[in-house]
């Protein structure tokens, strides 16, 4: 809380000096103390929710638990709109309210996406399954390599693109296979999607993935789990294949 206000000031003195009419916040620090700024400059406020709102405001309705969640909602209702990146984040921040929260009434879904056109690949002699994400467990990543192991195709490849704090754990899993490869962060992965036959991504949770979305505008066959928003983007069996959370098999 002291923090919160010494933001405040510190959003207060930056929309002083640029008299916004509007703004944007994106960021859970956020949401308190630059909502307050904004509206005692008198500036519209619209808030984005990347997949934050569903753990802040946990138990918000019970009295004596999560003061800070508490502390959100109530600058939340100071705001003028507020998106969220897909109908399954929608139905999850709406659960922690109460059923008449008039609050509901300014939330809506805007999914993420990017306005680049991928042309379509080519797909490469040789399978290649590619995974581009964070390399931490809830992203499926040591699942993904045990089903790639146990994969009977001695042509196909896996290629991990992205970093993270389990990277050496993963690396570790696959030593034993020379088909694994570990490529890191990449600045422009279009370059090794466009090489890939299928994209895989075998999250524990999602939001509204950008990885899946940029797949599917390059037009890959995509295998990915049934959870958040993924089933918005993959109709299963139409235009990929949707899987349960930590099912290897």
């Amino acid at each position: 809380f002291l923090w919160q206000i010494v933001l405040l000031f510190y959003y207060i003195s930056v929309f002083i000096r640029l008299k916004p009419n509007t703004v944007h916040i994106q960021s859970k620090d956020d949401f308190i103390a630059a909502t307050y700024a904004a509206r005692l400059v008198g500036a519209r406020v619209v808030w984005t929710d990347h997949a934050d709102l569903k753990h802040v405001w946990l138990n918000v309705t019970v009295w004596y638990k999560n003061p800070i969640g508490k502390a959100v909602l109530l600058a939340a209702r100071l705001a003028h709109a507020i998106t969220v990146v897909s109908q399954s984040e929608y139905t999850l921040v709406t659960n922690n309210l109460k059923n008449n929260d008039l609050l509901k009434n300014k939330i809506t879904v805007i999914y993420n996406g990017s306005f680049d056109y991928f042309a379509p690949h080519a797909a490469p002699k040789s399978p290649v399954f590619i995974a581009l994400s964070r390399l931490v467990k809830d992203k499926g990543i040591g699942e993904l390599i045990e089903a790639f192991n146990s994969l009977k195709a001695p042509a196909a490849e896996l290629w991990i693109l992205g970093d993270g704090n389990d990277r050496q754990t993963f690396e570790s899993q696959a030593k034993n296979n020379p088909r694994v490869k570990f490529l890191g962060q990449q600045k422009n992965p279009h370059t090794f999607l466009s090489q890939a036959s299928v994209f895989v991504h075998p999250t524990y949770h999602e939001g509204f993935s950008l990885a899946l979305v940029e797949a599917s505008m390059m037009e890959l066959p995509i295998i990915t789990t049934r959870v958040g928003g993924n089933p918005e983007i993959i109709k299963g069996g139409v235009t990929g294949l949707l899987v349960e959370p930590k099912n290897t098999a």
